[in-house]
């Protein structure tokens, strides 16, 4: 694995793991068009993971201490079993975070499907529906909700709407939570903002799974030519993880803007292109899944 894999991997990391385009399905459809799994396997997926998790805990420092103050003290309630007469904002949105989360235990049950989602004909349609809502996102009416009048079953909605994300590749965790938000009345800025509150301990945990995915790792699972001794390529890694933060702070800044500015057309209609042609090249035979 080259220097130059490393930087454009970590390119792509940091822009499609937080722009409404599905990083899940561009992975994918590089697997389907080149024939061969990324370069670095597993490993580095894992270690690019590790970027854009920085990315979005610095972009959104402020808020991720204060939900982190007011969870430790929520659990202390709890343990004390005392009740709180005032309930600060940031306490109401780790209550909406939890909520949003309870959904994705379920991907236990999902996992054998993960397989057959990863057809360039489902991706693809997959994009035509990431494309869809951030239209429909753009053409919402500005809402006036925040985490003190959101409801329990407007989190709930948008946690299904996360897993439902992580079971298909090609649609986009971001735009689809976003979009949902938006659509159920949120304020834009704190639909943004819970957007990429809830994906914390998401991307948290699955960077964790893919950690212990590759660490048990056999010779039989089917990236595991692709991936080299992480002694071999710490330097790649270095560089790797730097240009995926990086990226994907800046990232999270476009996306911050394009939501309260309405400018979700842009990324709607590459997902439109993207999506019709994964579509005609797995009807054609041109794209397969990669086995």
């Amino acid at each position: 694995m080259s220097f130059i894999d490393a930087i454009i991997l970590g390119i792509v990391q940091g822009l499609t793991e937080f722009l409404p385009v599905s990083s899940s399905g561009h992975l994918a459809l590089y697997e389907m068009v080149t024939g061969r799994a990324t370069p670095g396997g597993l490993a580095f997926d894992v270690i690019l993971h590790i970027g854009t998790l920085a990315a979005v805990c610095v972009a959104f420092w402020n808020d991720l201490k204060a939900v982190t103050s007011e969870f430790i003290k929520l659990v202390w309630l709890l343990i004390c079993r005392k009740r709180s007469l005032r309930e600060p904002p940031a306490r109401r949105m780790v209550k909406l975070i939890i909520i949003s989360l309870l959904p994705l235990p379920l991907l236990i049950f999902f996992r054998d499907a993960a397989d057959v989602m990863r057809s360039p004909i489902i991706i693809g349609f997959a994009l035509l529906v990431t494309g869809t809502l951030l239209l429909s996102a753009d053409r919402a009416p500005d809402g006036k909700k925040t985490e003190m009048t959101t409801r329990w079953y407007d989190a709930l909605i948008i946690g299904i709407v996360q897993l439902t994300a992580a079971i298909f590749p090609g649609l986009s965790r971001s735009g689809s939570t976003i979009s949902t938000g938006l659509m159920r009345g949120f304020n834009r800025t704190y639909a943004f903002r819970f957007s990429f509150l809830m994906s914390i301990p998401t991307v948290f945990a699955a960077t964790i799974f893919e950690l212990y995915e590759w660490l048990t790792m056999t010779a039989d699972h089917p990236r595991y030519y692709a991936t080299p001794a992480l002694s071999s390529i710490w330097g790649q890694a270095i560089v790797g993880v730097f240009i995926a933060g990086v990226v994907g702070y800046f990232a999270i800044a476009l996306l911050r803007m394009l939501v309260k500015s309405k400018k979700f057309g842009g990324f709607a209609y590459y997902c439109f292109a993207v999506g019709g042609l994964a579509i005609i090249g797995g009807i054609t035979g041109i794209l397969y899944t990669v086995s």
